[in-house]
């Protein structure tokens, strides 16, 4: 994922062109979007931690750690923003 304070990939004259994104964030069972299946999948793998998912895009919040907090990050985002 790239941000605007990252430094800068490439530019091409004026524009800059940032790298395609690896992942969406809060999209947690790699299926290209963001929806309630991801709470299910994260909820899953908190209790049970064999299940694989995507440990960047299931750290919604940012805080380098998967937890419950990720969880009612992805639902908030859900609710403004539709699913």
């Amino acid at each position: 994922m790239w941000f605007l304070d990252d430094p800068v990939p490439f530019t091409i004259g004026d524009w800059v062109t940032p790298p395609d994104p690896q992942f969406i964030l809060g999209d947690v069972n790699n299926d290209n979007e963001v929806n309630i299946a991801d709470v299910t999948t994260l909820v899953d793998y908190l209790l049970d931690n064999s299940i694989e998912i995507n440990m960047e895009a299931a750290n919604m919040n940012g805080d380098d750690e998967v937890n419950i907090a990720d969880v009612t990050a992805i639902i908030d985002y859900l609710l403004t923003h539709g699913e």
